[in-house]
Formats: C-alpha cells, structure tokens, sequence
C-alpha cells in the first residue's frame, strides 16, 4: 500500500490522474514489502507472511514444491526462496 495513493482515493480522480501524470521519478513507488498469504481448500488463513528484503520485492508468482517456498517478482532480477512453513 502507498499512503499517499490511498489519501488520494476518496478525493477528485483528476488529482489521482496528475500523479500519474508525473515523470516516473517523481510518481510515488511500490513499499519494499513482500505479503504472502496461503489458505487452505475451506478458505481458512494457514500462513501469513510479511516482510522486507532489500534485494527482492514485489512477489507476483508464489509457488510451493518440495518443502521451499518460491517467490518471483516482474520487479527483480532475482527470485526469493524460504522453507515451507510448518502447520
């Protein structure tokens, strides 16, 4: 979430459209956090997990295999990767 962005919901959308009118450099950017969440087939919360990595951000892809958690971001180079938490 961006403060600034969600100060801006409730306003007039043409002061949303002036920020995203500003050159790249000045429009606001994405929070360094990484949010990952896993429920089971009831729909029930089982992980949730949040967290700062100076060099990864953004996850768009989460995927699980052989106990490791893998993380991809559209935002990195890198991919990011964590044991399978316990239940």
């Amino acid at each position: 979430r961006n403060t600034l962005l969600d100060l801006l919901l409730p306003k007039a959308p043409v002061l949303r459209k002036l920020v995203w009118s500003l050159p790249d450099a000045l429009q606001p950017k994405p929070a360094d956090t990484i949010d990952i969440q896993a429920f089971n087939e009831s729909g029930v919360l089982i992980h949730d997990l949040t967290s700062n990595n100076p060099d990864f951000r953004t996850p768009t892809g989460v995927r699980e295999r052989d106990g490791k958690v893998w993380l991809g971001s559209i935002g990195t180079t890198t991919l990011a990767t964590f044991p399978t938490p316990m239940r």
